[in-house]
């Protein structure tokens, strides 16, 4: 699934929707990963979120970012950027309601890398 976000207001771009198996593919790129909270590290500025094929994914949180606001166990959806271990920089994050069902979302990731003529890129 590709979807439309706005980073700032003189840059926008495209992000393809991923869980932890197919962050290597989007190294340097934007990306979108949906998974729930299981650690927070305020201090390191940096939270610890179960993607939604079960994969654990660190989340460096942006500056505007407050960490102590983030509760274990919230369903979220980061955009940010891959980096080179496989963290992400958070660009933005949105909390999503907890009865969400994780595994039809990365069955709908996994089509998405099938069909990228429905999906896009």
């Amino acid at each position: 699934v590709t979807a439309f976000c706005v980073m700032s207001e003189q840059e926008q771009t495209i992000s393809t929707r991923v869980n932890k198996e197919l962050l290597p593919k989007y190294t340097g790129k934007t990306i979108r990963l949906v998974g729930t909270i299981t650690g927070n590290n305020p201090g390191s500025r940096s939270i610890e979120v179960q993607a939604c094929d079960g994969g654990s994914v660190i989340v460096q949180l942006s500056p505007e970012s407050e960490p102590e606001t983030y509760v274990l166990g919230e369903v979220c959806e980061i955009i940010g950027k891959v980096n080179d271990d496989l963290s992400v920089d958070e660009y933005n994050m949105t909390i999503w309601n907890k009865d969400f069902n994780m595994a039809n979302f990365n069955e709908l990731v996994k089509l998405s890398q099938h069909f990228p003529d429905i999906f896009g890129p």
